[in-house]
C-alpha cells in the first residue's frame, strides 16, 4: 500500500492570531468549519484554503492539552487502510497511542500516535474524503515532511516496519535519512543537530513558499521566529525552519525556477 502523508493540522493557542499569520505569510483563507461531536460538544475547526484549495486545518488547544504542558504544533497525518490496524502494529513496535482510533462522521477513521523517540503523527483512513492532499509542490501548499529526533535510525527502523518505507542515506548528508516509497522519497529524518537544539522530537510540515529566504526575513517582523536560517543552494532548494507567535514550528521550501 502507498502510504505517505495526507493532511496537517495545526494545533494552536491563538486561533485568531494564527489567522492572521498565515494569511500574511502565505496568502490563505480561513473557512470555519465547528464540528458538532455525538455527545454535543461542538470543536470549532478551521479549514485553511488557498486559490480554492485546502491547504490544512486548524483547531484550538483544549484545556486537558494546556493542563498537560503540550505547546501548539503542527500534526500531520498518513494515509493508511486501517486505523485500528495501524495503531494496533505501531504499538507492538513501540509507539504510544494518544487518540483513538475514532471516526469522523462518516469521512474516515484516525488515531494519534508518538513513535518511539517521542514524535507525534497521525494515521487516517479514508472513508468518503480523498486519501491526499488537494495540491502538493505549489507555493503555499505542503512540499515536505522531516521528522527530527536524537535517534534517526531508531525511528528509520520504526516507520520501515509499519509503513513499510525503504531507508536510505541521504547524498548530501550521511546523518539524515531518506525514506522511500516505491523509488519514490515521501519523508525525511533528521537527527535534532540539523535543526538547532531547541526542536523537540517532531514531525515538520514544510510549505513551498515563493523566495524562503524573503519569507524568513518577512517572519521576523510578524512576531515568529526563524529557528533554522535558510540553508542550501540558490540553483536548486533553499529550506528554513521557523514558527509562528504563539510557537508552532514548521519549514519553508523553495526551488529555483519555481517562480
Amino acid at each position: 500500500m502507498d502510504t505517505r502523508f495526507c493532511w496537517t493540522e495545526l494545533c494552536t493557542s491563538e486561533s485568531e492570531k494564527a489567522v492572521r499569520f498565515y494569511a500574511r505569510l502565505l496568502g490563505w483563507e480561513s473557512v470555519p468549519q465547528p464540528v458538532s461531536t455525538r455527545s454535543g460538544q461542538t470543536i470549532d475547526y478551521t479549514l485553511f484554503s488557498l486559490r480554492g484549495r485546502n491547504v490544512g486545518g486548524m483547531y484550538p488547544m483544549v484545556a486537558v492539552q494546556r493542563r498537560q504542558g503540550m505547546r501548539p504544533h503542527w500534526l500531520s497525518y498518513a494515509f493508511v487502510e486501517d486505523a485500528a490496524s495501524c495503531a494496533t502494529r505501531a504499538t507492538k513496535l513501540g509507539a504510544v497511542l494518544l487518540a483513538g482510533p475514532l471516526n469522523v462522521f462518516d469521512l474516515g477513521r484516525l488515531c494519534i500516535l508518538r513513535d518511539p523517540t517521542g514524535a507525534c503523527f497521525g494515521a487516517w483512513q479514508s472513508m468518503r474524503l480523498d486519501s491526499t492532499f488537494q495540491t502538493r509542490n505549489e507555493p503555499g501548499f505542503a512540499a515536505w515532511f522531516e521528522h527530527v529526533s536524537e535517534n534517526v535510525r531508531q525511528a528509520a527502523d520504526f516507520y520501515g516496519s509499519l509503513f513499510g518505507w525503504s531507508p536510505r542515506s541521504s547524498e548530501h548528508d550521511e546523518s539524515r535519512i531518506l525514506c522511500e516509497q516505491g523509488g519514490t522519497a515521501v519523508a525525511g529524518l533528521s537527527p535534532s543537530a540539523r535543526y538547532g537544539a531547541s526542536l523537540t522530537p517532531q514531525w515538520l510540515t514544510f510549505f513551498q513558499a515563493d523566495d524562503c529566504d524573503a519569507s524568513c526575513q518577512k517572519i521576523a517582523t510578524m512576531q515568529g521566529a526563524v529557528i533554522v536560517p535558510p540553508i542550501g543552494s540558490a540553483d536548486a532548494e533553499r529550506i528554513g525552519v521557523v514558527s509562528d507567535p504563539q510557537g508552532a514550528a514548521f519549514g519553508l521550501l523553495s526551488r529555483a525556477g519555481q517562480r
